[in-house]
């Protein structure tokens, strides 16, 4: 005989149907929800001059002792095209509306006004050496210009090397310390056609050099 089904009688259903009825319900419920998608850069650079004024105004020089690296140092100066190709390259990167770009500006058209920098990237092999802020360095820095008159900074300052400072200065590694480095600016009148910046101490010294920029040509608006 077939059993009836009392009143109150519960129906036990098994685990497995239980989950593909929510299955099913859940796919009547479900709405289609777009998801946005983010743009990563392929490349570390995209349209625009920077690459070639990275390259075009850093030099690197070494010294050795032997066959060991004593010294290993890429510097940067900060000429007025340079800081034309930065403006563009942090605009692009921050997407700085008009009020930003020309607060940016007027920051490095002062600074090109007032002092040469340099941003300095050094890799020594002993931390100790590693010391050029401090008041009695290891090493010392400075700027000779073509009629042999040496200057000396009015500022090194050591920055903290995060994930900005390695996009606009790619050749620092976890090994380097970056510094920045200024000089006065010279007055007119007293331009030389090139300027070589000297790292020198008891382990040895490195030249760079650099085509000199005259005064009065510091502007970093576009051409």
């Amino acid at each position: 005989m077939e059993r009836s089904k009392l009143p109150g009688h519960r129906v036990h259903v098994r685990p497995a149907l239980a989950v593909a009825i929510i299955f099913f319900l859940a796919i009547g419920c479900t709405r289609e929800v777009s998801v946005k998608r983010f743009v990563g850069w392929e490349e570390p650079y995209e349209d625009g001059n920077y690459p070639q004024a990275i390259e075009k105004f850093t030099r690197e020089a070494r010294i050795y002792r032997g066959l060991e690296l004593e010294l290993l140092a890429n510097a940067t100066y900060k000429s007025s095209d340079f800081r034309r190709a930065y403006l563009q390259e942090y605009s692009r990167v921050y997407k700085l509306d008009e009020a930003q770009v020309q607060a940016v500006r007027q920051k490095e058209t002062e600074a090109a006004q007032k002092v040469d920098e340099f941003m300095i990237a050094t890799y020594v092999p002993d931390k100790q050496w590693d010391d050029f802020d401090r008041k009695n360095p290891s090493w010392k820095i400075y700027l000779v210009q073509r009629d042999g008159s040496r200057i000396q900074p009015v500022s090194i300052q050591k920055n903290k090397v995060d994930a900005s400072m390695r996009h606009f200065f790619p050749y620092i590694n976890p090994w380097k310390s970056m510094y920045t480095v200024q000089f006065p600016k010279l007055s007119a009148g007293k331009e030389s056609p090139s300027m070589r910046l000297i790292v020198t101490g008891v382990r040895g010294n490195i030249e760079m050099e650099w085509p000199s920029e005259s005064p009065g040509n510091e502007s970093t608006k576009p051409d």
